[in-house]
């Protein structure tokens, strides 16, 4: 492929590419420095590149990387309109045994999960810069939120877990499903006694 055609496959409306899929695309390895070299891709990390003059997508781009790193607890709460609050760091929930000595300094607060777990209540949304990320859904983060109660900042905890039994009455049979599946189920009970 030549220069001139990798930069017109390079605008569109997508922001972010990752090696392969600019190899896939036909842009070799010898085009991808030229065109970082002219100034017309920008390498963000190891493998990932834009075209683009963009704000980074850091939940974004992590989940390129680490594709078992699922945005949960208080990062999930703000995503799903259950904080206001941004959170100063992304939580993320990884399997156990999961080597996270590669996530050390990426600003990150890592909570572990048997595999088993992992994918259980997942979910899809789109970022604040329109890129599709996991996060877990509003039963499973309930859930996590309670399990993790002591670790997290109390009042967002409270306001989350108040707003959920207020907005969902009907679906606390749904959350008991997950608290029970979870081994969290009498947390949850009990949980929801105090505040309530």
């Amino acid at each position: 492929m030549k220069k001139n055609e990798s930069i017109m496959l390079l605008n569109n409306d997508k922001t972010i590419y990752t090696r392969q899929e600019l190899l896939d695309s036909g842009i070799s390895d010898t085009l991808i420095r030229i065109l970082i070299h002219d100034g017309i891709l920008v390498r963000l990390q190891q493998g990932l590149y834009t075209s683009q003059k963009i704000e980074i997508d850091t939940e974004y781009i992590l989940q390129l990387q680490y594709s078992k790193c699922i945005i949960s607890h208080e990062s999930a709460l703000y995503h799903l309109g259950y904080s206001e609050r941004i959170p100063e760091k992304i939580a993320i929930t990884v399997p156990q045994h999961f080597g996270t000595s590669r996530l050390n300094n990426k600003n990150l607060k890592i909570r572990y999960c048997t595999p088993e777990l992992i994918f259980y209540g997942i979910t899809e949304m789109e970022s604040i810069y329109g890129n599709t990320i996991k996060i877990y859904n509003l039963e499973r983060t309930i859930c996590d939120v309670i399990r993790h109660y002591k670790s997290i900042d109390i009042e967002i905890a409270n306001k989350a877990i108040q707003k959920y039994y207020t907005n969902n009455k009907k679906k606390l049979s749904v959350l008991m499903l997950y608290a029970k599946k979870m081994g969290v189920a009498d947390k949850i009970q009990s949980r929801l006694e105090i505040l309530i």
